[in-house]
């Protein structure tokens, strides 16, 4: 019986050696510095993951990438997958229905004043071979997402968000 519980250790750390060993691997093989299709490519699987799950109703929706306008590239793919979504880029967005600008003796606004029709994409890292991690923030909630580079393309495989 003791043998049996000895075997079972040994196996055990065994596999356990093995899971570090491939981590280890896996950061070292992570690329450094990332290539911008990769990056273009993880951040447009994480929009249409989100555009799927919360904005179908949705008539127009605005985006920035990393602090920009999104390229052409990305609009194109995004209008092709959402042919009923007006998709446009963050400069285009009118602060019309901001109701940040209404004086706090007025009213005091509870959560967030901004209107919610955009998305501020951002690429944050790829922590291990094939895995990337892309931010997407709303006005009112705060997304990220784990995607995983098959043979061809990205997919998200784990989803985290926070609403105020």
């Amino acid at each position: 019986m003791g043998s049996f519980f000895l075997i079972g250790f040994r196996i055990l750390g065994g596999m356990l050696t093995l899971f570090v060993f491939l981590l280890v691997v896996m950061r070292l093989a992570a690329p450094w510095p990332v290539r911008v299709e990769e990056v273009q490519q993880a951040e447009v699987a994480a929009v249409m993951k989100i555009l799927r799950a919360s904005y179908q109703n949705a008539h127009s929706i605005y985006l920035s990438v990393d602090g920009h306008n999104p390229d052409e590239s990305m609009l194109k793919t995004l209008h092709i997958n959402f042919p009923n979504l007006h998709i446009n880029s963050i400069k285009e967005q009118s602060n019309t229905n901001n109701h940040c600008n209404i004086p706090t003796e007025e009213i005091i606004p509870m959560g967030t004043c901004e209107s919610d029709n955009f998305l501020q994409i951002r690429f944050l890292t790829m922590p291990f071979w094939r895995v990337g991690l892309v931010n997407i923030n709303t006005a009112a909630c705060r997304n990220e997402f784990t995607l995983f580079k098959g043979l061809s393309s990205w997919h998200v495989i784990s989803y985290r968000w926070l609403c105020s």
